[in-house]
């Protein structure tokens, strides 16, 4: 990240991987994300905008996304980006966050409630959304797309230095897997039952 004397920022970004069902199998399975953003404050002091684009070979999209959104910061307990993407973040009380984050891979809205400073409980509505290139596709540009949309609950409990156990569960449904381009262009899609779950993960945040 540069930040320049006028108080504006600004940051290019690229970070390479793989996603697939034989990882590190050949050049065409791997991923690479691409982007960079300039933000830029407004008189006030405390609010910004921010100009950018981003691309994904496996992101929600077949196109660079461009980022326009004026970054609004009316109180130390409200903040919202307003624009592409959209995010709000609200703190009614001092226990209390929530969450709401509309982007091109879908919405996710969630409550945290904090019990204490290592225990809190959390639930909402998430799009989730995985793409993945399988090593043996016809068309190079496919890849397997795992949809679903959830009701969760759950409840997480920091252990020690940055490891947290979370334990969850609640209902997916408009579960279904596919190869295509695009979301919207599935072949052999397979389409899952409605069905509660259970979960539960070991976070280790560095």
């Amino acid at each position: 990240m540069h930040r320049f004397s006028s108080g504006s920022s600004s940051m290019l970004m690229l970070d390479i991987g793989t996603a697939g069902d034989r990882p590190f199998h050949s050049s065409r399975d791997l991923n690479y994300t691409v982007g960079g953003f300039y933000r830029k404050p407004v008189k006030n002091g405390r609010d910004s905008w921010m100009l950018g684009a981003i691309y994904s070979p496996l992101g929600p999209l077949d196109f660079p996304i461009p980022l326009v959104a004026y970054d609004w910061n009316p109180s130390a307990r409200f903040h919202a980006s307003i624009g592409i993407p959209f995010s709000m973040a609200w703190r009614p009380t001092d226990r209390l966050d929530l969450d709401l984050s509309l982007n091109p891979g879908g919405i996710d809205a969630l409550g945290t409630y904090q019990w204490s400073h290592r225990l809190r409980t959390y639930g909402g509505y998430q799009n989730v959304s995985d793409q993945y290139f399988l090593s043996g596709r016809v068309a190079k540009k496919d890849e397997f797309f795992a949809i679903e949309q959830r009701l969760i609950v759950g409840l997480r409990r920091d252990l020690w230095n940055g490891v947290s156990l979370d334990l969850n569960g609640g209902y997916a449904f408009d579960r279904h897997f596919g190869e295509g381009h695009n979301e919207g262009n599935l072949h052999d899609r397979v389409n899952l039952d409605s069905s509660a779950f259970l979960g539960a993960r070991l976070i280790w945040a560095f």
